[in-house]
């Protein structure tokens, strides 16, 4: 009806078979522009839900030696809003090529499968909650719970990560390369 109003509103949007790449250079230059404008606020806040299928993002930041790269093979996001925040309900089915927050100590999950239906609640400036995230990472059920503090600078967080009966093997394999190096000297025989 918004269309025949002549104020068409976006309630979904749909991006298929493509790489987005954001890039940040050593000075801090991206290659995605941000309006100063731009501000969550619960009377004027309609955010379209979004999906991407086959599609790869990557994430570089030069400035601070990060690599992120997701194959996503499904991405589904749809946004509720609440009192003091709002909460992203999200179905995902991707492959992870690299979580590097420090590449000179390498990636985590390097080229592991990532999938699960879970809630992220966003509180504007302030933070990023996750509670009892069930994610099955490399086919493995992993149970997360954690925040991610946008006042700090850097940007901190706390991360709390369970699972049960995991291969030594595959759970070293999550690891980054440097650390990997490090667990290959000692060996377990079953699963902890």
């Amino acid at each position: 009806m918004s269309l025949f109003r002549g104020k068409p509103k976006i309630s979904g949007m749909i991006v298929q078979n493509c790489t987005i790449y954001l890039y940040t250079d050593e000075c801090g230059y991206c290659n995605l522009h941000r309006s100063d404008d731009l501000s969550f606020n619960k009377d004027k806040t309609e955010l379209p839900d979004i999906k991407f299928e086959h599609t790869r993002l990557i994430v570089e930041n030069k400035s601070q030696n990060s690599y992120h790269d997701i194959d996503m093979d499904y991405l589904s996001s749809h946004l509720d809003q609440m009192d003091s925040g709002f909460v992203f309900r999200i179905e995902m089915k991707s492959l992870i090529h690299s979580i590097g927050f420090n590449m000179d100590r390498g990636s985590y999950l390097k080229e592991k499968s990532l999938q699960g239906i879970f809630d992220l609640i966003f509180y504007p400036g302030n933070k990023l909650e996750f509670n009892n995230i069930n994610l099955n990472i490399d086919q493995q059920p992993f149970v997360l719970n954690g925040n991610i503090y946008f006042l700090n600078e850097p940007v901190s967080y706390d991360l709390d990560i369970k699972t049960k009966k995991i291969l030594y093997q595959k759970a070293t394999g999550l690891l980054t390369q440097s650390l990997l190096q490090k667990t290959s000297t000692y060996r377990y025989p079953g699963a902890f």
